[in-house]
């Protein structure tokens, strides 16, 4: 009997043990067997659970970030890549510090012989967007001198609504234009001033078309 009662009291001091811990020793046994796992096997933690190198959790494609006391859980999506055409990583480069270089995309979907005019004769009537038409205080997107029915503004440009926009209907003229075998600086002159161009100040002419022709050049070779 005694044998029985010494043997029941162990049991019970043995199955009392871990629950007489406190918290911070369990937190520092979980450790301790971590780190003793991690000798035997030689496996980078990080490998078994890459989140634990950053805190967080890693759910259904999101990074999950907690803090201990505060309940608000911020979500980051890894951003993706776009990829970048040339012409448009050229375009962005050349029009830097431009208004006109949010239109570098748009630009760069458009033909190269078209996109080149574009940005030469946007140079000279604008300079790429710092003195252009606007509306209700608000910028037009107009950088080509272009005068259309759209939105007119009070001197008769058309005020667009988005970059995107503005280049698809004046590229679209200059693509006609480029389809009527206007297609040099020297016979885009007509941009400026029409068929009246010859009534115009020859030098005032000269100018536009070697101001075009630089950057035409620049963008087309």
């Amino acid at each position: 009997m005694k044998k029985t009662i010494i043997l029941v009291l162990s049991m019970g001091v043995f199955f009392s043990i871990p629950f007489s811990l406190s918290a911070r020793d369990l937190e520092n046994r979980g450790s301790s067997a971590g780190n003793i796992a991690d000798a035997e096997t030689g496996i980078d933690p990080e490998v078994i659970d890459p989140m634990a190198r950053i805190g967080g959790i890693a759910k259904d494609g999101l990074v999950v970030s907690m803090k201990e006391g505060d309940e608000t859980v911020s979500r980051g999506v890894a951003a993706e890549t776009v990829p970048v055409s040339e012409a448009e990583a050229e375009y962005s480069e050349l029009l830097a510090g431009y208004p006109m270089a949010d239109m570098a995309k748009a630009l760069s979907e458009e033909e190269s012989e078209t996109a080149a005019f574009l940005i030469a004769i946007a140079k000279k009537e604008s300079d790429w967007g710092l003195h252009a038409p606007q509306k209700d205080g608000r910028d037009c997107f107009n950088y080509w001198g272009y005068r259309g029915s759209y939105n007119e503004t009070d001197s008769g440009y058309s005020c667009f609504d988005l970059p995107e926009q503005a280049v698809s209907v004046v590229g679209e003229r200059i693509s006609e234009l480029i389809g009527k075998d206007i297609d040099t600086p020297a016979k885009m002159i007509v941009w400026k001033c029409g068929s009246a161009c010859k009534e115009d100040d020859p030098a005032s002419v000269a100018k536009w078309i070697s101001d075009v022709s630089a950057y035409y050049r620049r963008v087309d070779s």
